[in-house]
This record gives structure tokens, C-alpha cells and sequence, in this order.
């Protein structure tokens, strides 16, 4: 399973990030140790 998720950066501007795993909450538990420092997660959207 693919997930992708919408970071916000210190300045408000946004990127994204992909993780994948074996279940939707291993692939969350890869994309939040993923997230830059200083950034913030404010979406998580599950890919087909």
C-alpha cells in the first residue's frame, strides 16, 4: 500500500512525501518517520 502525504514547511509552503508498507498503518508509521524536522503533517491521502 501506497500513501502519500501533504507537509507544510516553516515559510507555509507545501510538498509531499510517499511511503509504502504492507497495511495502511505500517505505510503511516514509515511516512511519519519520514517527516522533515520543522515541517508539519496536515494530510495523509491513500493512493489507488
Amino acid at each position: 500500500m501506497e500513501i502519500t502525504g501533504t507537509i507544510q514547511m516553516a515559510d507555509g509552503s507545501t510538498d509531499h512525501i510517499t511511503a509504502q508498507g504492507d497495511t495502511y498503518d505500517n505505510a503511516k508509521a514509515v511516512l511519519e518517520a519520514a517527516i522533515p524536522e520543522g515541517t508539519k503533517l496536515i494530510a495523509i491521502r491513500k493512493d489507488s
